[in-house]
Parts: C-alpha cells; structure tokens; sequence
C-alpha cells in the first residue's frame, strides 16, 4: 500500500554569476504547489556528497520563501528540504543530486506535490480531471496508546449517497482502509465537499464517531489515537463568539463523561472523558451547536478553542413577547402540542416516566409496542452492538433490519450506533418526555425519507 512518497524537486539552474573568492553560492525558493504559494519557514538541507558522513549544512526560507547556502567548495551534494506542509501530504524528505562549480553561483526551486498528485500518488490507479473533481483522500497514523500494537486495525468511512436505481433512494456507502503495521493508512474515493463518519479501531478499543466535513478537493489529514477500554483522558478549551469574545455557561460534551460548564472566561475543563480521538459537541443558548474532533489525552493537551456562530446571523429578525423563557417549560410545551396534533404513536411525560421503573434511558425501548433490542455484530467496531428494531421490513447496511431514527432533542443519533452507548451520555433522570412515532407518523421535523420511525428523548439539558 502506498504510504510515504517523495516529494517532487523542480530545478531551475540559472545563469552563473562571475566566480567569487568565497566559494561558490546555492540559493533559490520553496514552493507549494497543492497552493501555488512560497513557503516560509522551510527547512532545506545540503549534505556533501563526498562527506556523505558529516552534518550536513542547514538553511531556513525566509517570509519569500527564500534560502541561501554561501562559501561552499566546488563539488557535488544532495539538496532537500522539510516543512510541516509535506508532513500534512504524508510525504518523507528526499535528497536530489547538485553540482557547484568553483566560486559559481547557482538557483534551485524547491517544490512539493500538488494535493492532486499526493492524491493519486497514495491511492494510487489513474487521477482523471472528473475523479480528482469529485474525490478526496483522507490520510493519516492511527495511533495506540499503550496495548498490543499487532492487533488488527482498520479506519472506515461512511456516508450516504442518492441514487436512481428503480426509483430514488438513499443508501449508505463504505470504504474502509487497511492500516500498516506502523499506523499508517490512506482512505481514497470519498466524495468531495461532503460529510463523512470516520471510525478508527484497533483490537477492541476505537474512536468515536467522528463527523468530518472533507475539503473540494486533494488530500485531508487527519491523525486518529485509540485507547485501552477504561483509560480516560482530559479536553481543555475556551468558547468564544464569532467575535472573540467568551461566552459563559457554555455546556461541552464527549460521550462517555459528564458535561462541563465554561465559566466567566469561556474556558472549560472536561475530566473522565475516553482517552483518544473523540468527538467534542459545545452548545450554548443562542448560538448554532459546534462540534469539534479532539483528542482526549491523559495529561494536559493543547486547549482547543471553539467560536459558536449566533442564531441572530441565520435567522430573519422577529418579533417576540414573552415574560420568561424556561426552557424545560418550552421543551414540554413542544411535547405537548405535538401529542394533541399527531395523536398517533407512544408518548410518556414525567409521571408515566417514573412509573416505567426504568433506570437506564435504553429501558424505555422496551415499552414501545413492536419494538426490541437486538444484537447484530458491527465489522466497524468487530463487536456485537445493540440496535433498536421495530415491526417493517427495511435494510440497513445489507443486513435486514428496520431501524427507526432516534432523537435526542433535536440531535439525530447515528443509525447504526450502539444504544448501549446512549446510556453512557444520557441519564434516565434526565429525561422529562419521551415519544415513539412508527413509520412516517412523527413530527415532519423528526422523520426522514425511508426511516422505520421515530424515537424522541426531550430532556432537561
């Protein structure tokens, strides 16, 4: 499987200047090519060909991107150069032959790959303007902390697709890549400009689901680490508006651990989450939901910095008159009204809640007619996994399940997810309504083309 490539040295030997009593001169510039920009901070390197043995001598592009060698002896040497953007590519430092004549000036442009070549150059096969239009590549190591590293790994992508095949339809799609035994893996074919679920296993320990928006065109990077089951680590961040400035009383959420508030300053410290790759949601009242991949790290990490947008700059100005907004209050009028205007399906409000005995938000599953938990083995994961099944006949992943859409207020539930993992984020306690729609009954706003139904927790968050 292709995994580090060279990087691409395009030379432009100019003109010699007059001979210099100093010795001869290397210079010239660094160019990105995926860009088409210079490269300031580029690390280039001159190794003696003769003195293969030596250090070699070291030069840093300037803010034009240019480096410079002086006083060197006549001879040959090997010219290459690092920088963060080719380890972004997946892409090894290489070495390319020069030859300086005595006290003689010499120009050399330095450039790496374009995201298109570095594309077809991982994945390999024939790079056509339609594919490189349509596709992208995700590369990246997936990293184990701690554990056997021999076990076998795999990173998955999912997403879903329309398709005119005797009707119109939405299916999923998958594409799944092999890891190499030192981590590294090459995701190809993903479809540009769209959004992805990206899952990274080793063994029996594994990320989250991981939501990720993929880039028009070319290569994304993205590193994944997975963790011992029970190892925990800590996020560190700070919410911010659009503006800059912090926003208090901000609720940042990993599943798995309990939700931490920001307080004066913006800044949150989240404590027990999974250790590894995770998925950060940040919700605060006014503002759009933010969800940010971060790494859960048993020693202080780097702070991530999350800016929500305000919903004032999505939606028109309107008018309102209200004395207070409670938003348990608000969220129980919603249930309310959707109850007296559907009729159909399960609903239960607090009372009918407690007298359920449920302790688990899972249980209350088991009290919706036709429904039952079922056990189906996931190749993501390469574990057994809970799904919610109800009466119909549909397919989900190849397999014959009919799996209705679970809410959490107004945040969908992955399809496929294990519900298993629902408890470990959402208390029973937490729960003031919860309603069950099947087949195309519920609320328009919580049904989606070709579902099994619909199963809505109306918490107090």
């Amino acid at each position: 499987m292709p995994r580090r490539v060279a990087l691409v040295l395009l030379p432009a030997l100019l003109a010699a200047r007059p001979a210099a009593a100093q010795g001869a001169r290397l210079s010239g510039v660094v160019l990105d090519s995926a860009l088409d920009a210079l490269i300031a901070g580029a690390d280039a390197q001159l190794l003696d060909a003769a003195r293969a043995a030596s250090p070699p001598a070291g030069a840093r592009s300037d803010s034009a991107g240019r480096f410079d060698f002086a006083g060197l002896a006549a001879g040959r040497y090997l010219l290459g150069f690092t920088h963060a953007r080719l380890d972004a590519f997946g892409l090894a430092d290489v070495t390319r032959p020069v030859t300086l004549a005595e006290g003689g000036d010499s120009t050399v442009t330095l450039a790496g790959p374009t995201a298109r070549a570095a594309r077809a150059l991982h994945c390999g096969g024939a790079d056509t303007a339609a594919t490189a239009a349509t596709t992208v590549a995700v590369i990246g190591w997936l990293r184990r902390d701690g554990g056997a590293g021999a076990d076998p790994a795999a990173v998955v992508a999912r997403w879903y697709e329309f398709r005119l095949d005797r009707g119109f339809s939405r299916g999923p799609v998958e594409r799944r890549a092999a890891v190499g035994e030192d981590g590294w893996f090459a995701l190809c074919d993903l479809p540009a400009g769209g959004d992805v679920v990206l899952h990274g296993r080793r063994g029996a320990d594994s990320t989250d689901a991981l939501r990720l928006t993929l880039p028009p065109a070319g290569v994304l990077r993205r590193d994944l680490r997975v963790a011992p089951a029970g190892t925990t680590g800590l996020v560190l961040g700070a919410v911010r508006t659009a503006e800059g400035a912090p926003i208090a009383n901000a609720v940042a959420t990993v599943a798995g651990a309990p939700p931490a508030r920001t307080d004066a300053g913006g800044a949150f410290r989240l404590d027990g989450a999974p250790a590894g790759t995770r998925m950060l949601v940040v919700r605060a009242v006014g503002y759009v939901p933010e969800e940010r991949v971060v790494e859960a790290r048993p020693a202080d990490g780097e702070p991530v910095e999350v800016r929500l947008q305000s919903t004032r700059a999505l939606l028109d100005t309107i008018r309102v008159r209200a004395t207070r907004d409670n938003p348990v209050a608000r969220r129980l009028g919603e249930f309310a009204f959707r109850r007296k205007s559907i009729g159909a399906g399960t609903a239960f409000d607090s009372l009918r809640l407690r007298r359920t005995g449920a302790t688990r938000a899972s249980d209350l599953f088991r009290q919706v007619p036709g429904a039952s938990l079922v056990t189906s083995f996931d190749p993501v994961m390469q574990r057994d996994v809970d799904l919610l099944r109800v009466r119909g006949v549909a397919s989900v992943l190849g397999v014959a399940l009919c799996l209705p859409l679970v809410w959490v207020d107004r945040t969908p539930y992955p399809l496929w997810a294990d519900v298993r993992e629902l408890d470990q984020f959402l208390r029973v306690d937490d729960v003031i309504a919860f309603e069950f729609y099947p087949g195309g009954t519920g609320p328009p706003e919580f049904t989606r083309f070709g579902s099994c139904g619909s199963a809505i927790f109306t918490t107090r968050w």
